[in-house]
């Protein structure tokens, strides 16, 4: 029974991240320069940052857990206990998983000095 509230959480998570990636792709050769050019901004983020999107992040989490747990299980006891658990051990699996990536350079771009041509 939990491998399978564990296959329809992933399936949705999944599902969720490709229509992001949907969306970016269906934008204008400018919309797209426009949303790039915002997140290709340089800054250090800090601690707090990545607390307050372990937090968010695990809130949406956990109330999806707790609705599919709820949709294949019938008892709203077992599905919320399920989803607090999950909860704590998510988050701070999410919160190593997001200051990791911050020191992995893989990905990222070096700043180039502004070259001026007349």
């Amino acid at each position: 029974m939990l491998l399978y509230v564990y296959v329809m959480e992933s399936t949705l998570a999944e599902f969720v991240m490709y229509l992001n990636e949907h969306y970016i792709s269906s934008l204008s050769a400018a919309q797209k320069d426009f949303f790039y050019s915002c997140k290709s901004i340089k800054m250090k983020e800090k601690t707090y940052r990545s607390v307050l999107k372990t937090i968010s992040w695990r809130t949406i989490g956990t109330i999806d857990t707790i609705l599919i747990s709820y949709l294949v299980i019938g008892d709203l006891k077992w599905a919320m206990s399920i989803g607090g658990v999950e909860l704590f051990t998510k988050m701070g699996l999410y919160f190593i998983h997001e200051r990791t990536w911050n020191k992995i350079q893989l990905g990222k771009e070096k700043e180039h000095p502004i070259d001026y041509h007349i």
